[in-house]
């Protein structure tokens, strides 16, 4: 590993390798002040990557516990600090915390995450349906009015997981005065235990349950440059606004097969369906699934 520096920022990192179906770990090492990283793998103690320039597209802000980075098109989970300076330095300046936004709220959905997502950095977005059982676990976790549960358990929510300096508590201001200004409840935790509590147990089940009716409907993928851009909570507020309807949103994140099997129909249709491939690796997308007020809702959303 190159020479220890006061500039970077370690990290244990996960890449699954699709030809045995294993995980490979590595120590990932990113130096924020030029924008470099280097690997090592974890079990051969073999420098995997010398340092070089990291994608333009990835910044500061990518490199957090329980993000994802694609570095030379490999998607890497960064699941832990890699030692006890990078975690001091960061757990506050990337603490993690989470707003639910209820379905009373929908039509305000796209620019409560649009504000939101102006301070704060994405880590995912999902809508969720919640039992009611379930609506009144979030509710006791964050010590909320429990009349709160029946708004939390009609219809989907939407659950907005950012990171942040002092996360849970900038968070929790900043949505509070978002709910006076768009008349709502926008549910978040009071502190980082209660964070965690949410993300790593009562909202782990329907997490993996989708909302997506896969039926009358079409997709409407926001691509990297444009989470980036900070624009996701405006095409949402458009869709709405367009007299579309959200059934289904999910972030995701792309490798290069998986992105070549999604543009097969387009390859030698679309011009350059290969660069295409490439910029939808460079991090993370938001898939939306729109469904219409007639069966041409392709048509009429294309």
């Amino acid at each position: 590993m190159a020479a220890k520096s006061d500039e970077g920022w370690l990290f244990v990192a996960e890449w699954f390798d699709p030809m045995p179906q294993m995980k490979r770990q590595y120590l990932l090492k990113y130096f924020a002040d030029v924008k470099m990283a280097e690997m090592v793998d974890v079990k051969s103690k073999k420098m995997f990557l010398k340092k070089s320039k990291v994608p333009p597209e990835l910044t500061s802000a990518d490199f957090f516990v329980g993000g994802k980075v694609v570095l030379y098109s490999r998607e890497l989970t960064i699941v832990d600090y890699g030692d006890s300076k990078t975690r001091k330095l960061l757990e506050v300046q990337s603490q993690k915390s989470l707003v639910l936004i209820p379905s009373n709220s929908y039509t305000s959905w796209g620019n409560i995450v649009d504000e939101i997502l102006q301070r704060f950095n994405l880590v995912g977005l999902q809508t969720i349906s919640l039992q009611s059982d379930i609506a009144d676990e979030v509710i006791r976790t964050v010590d909320e009015n429990d009349n709160l549960v029946p708004i939390l358990s009609k219809n989907v929510c939407l659950l907005l997981v950012v990171h942040g300096q002092n996360g849970v508590d900038a968070l929790g201001k900043f949505c509070f005065d978002l709910s006076d200004r768009y008349n709502c409840v926008l549910i978040t935790p009071s502190n980082p235990s209660q964070a965690n509590t949410l993300l790593s147990n009562t909202l782990s089940g329907v997490l993996q349950v989708p909302t997506a009716c896969l039926s009358d409907s079409t997709l409407c993928l926001v691509k990297p440059h444009a989470v980036k851009a900070k624009a996701t909570g405006k095409i949402i507020d458009q869709i709405i606004n367009g007299g579309f309807d959200i059934s289904a949103i999910s972030t995701v994140t792309f490798d290069r097969t998986t992105a070549d099997e999604f543009l097969e129909v387009y390859k030698g249709v679309v011009p350059n369906a290969g660069d295409y491939s490439i910029q939808m690796c460079t991090g993370m997308s938001v898939a939306i699934e729109v469904v219409g007020q007639d069966e041409n809702t392709v048509v009429a959303f294309r």
